[in-house]
């Protein structure tokens, strides 16, 4: 009886590489404030509440990854700076 597939070779990291070349990505911002959002503004990533209440703010440049789970918004500007810092955006 056979429970599962042997997926053979998995990289847990999934191919993700921080910019000094670690195999394993560093500095993850994961956002799952359902309403928040997240924006770029003076070179900073910034969560917002819902409410308006700066939930997080920290220099972008330092930022490897960002993940939003549920209803999370993104501005313009953290869509724009996101993909040339996160996974495949290089």
């Amino acid at each position: 009886m056979s429970f599962g597939v042997d997926l053979g070779d998995i990289d847990p990291y999934g191919g993700i590489e921080s910019p000094d070349g670690d195999r394993a990505p560093t500095k993850v911002i994961y956002v799952g404030v359902p309403g928040a959002t997240v924006r770029v503004a003076a070179g900073r990533l910034v969560v917002d509440s819902p409410d308006g209440v700066t939930l997080l703010s920290v220099p972008a440049g330092h930022v490897h990854g960002l993940a939003l789970c549920g209803p999370v918004g993104l501005s313009a500007g953290a869509r724009n700076w996101a993909p040339r810092t996160t996974r495949g955006g290089r």
